[in-house]
């Protein structure tokens, strides 16, 4: 059946499954990347910091860690299992977009 995800508060601009296939990775234009269960459509975690538009997220395909990126420029470290912000990365001249 078809799983309908709601949350977010505004556009959603990526969305991506961990390599498990159990929890998949939303990036939005509210500011915030958000972790949902696939299985069910529950939310998981909300994870705020990013300081404008998140364009991007990705699940590393043998750790427990995703990154985002955003308009801000950054890209900001996370642990999937609890959601723990981890590390900001600088120095991008523009958006993270992928």
């Amino acid at each position: 059946s078809l799983l309908i995800f709601k949350g977010h508060e505004a556009p959603v601009n990526d969305a991506r499954f961990n390599p498990n296939g159990d929890v998949i990775g939303s990036a939005s234009q509210d500011f915030t990347v958000k972790l949902w269960n696939a299985r069910n459509g529950q939310a998981i975690a909300t994870l705020p910091g990013h300081a404008s538009i998140v364009n991007a997220v990705a699940f590393h395909p043998q750790t427990e860690w995703l990154v985002s990126g955003g308009g801000d420029k950054m890209m900001r470290l996370w642990r999937e299992s609890d959601g723990m912000f981890a590390k900001e990365i600088r120095g991008h001249k523009g958006q993270v977009n992928d």
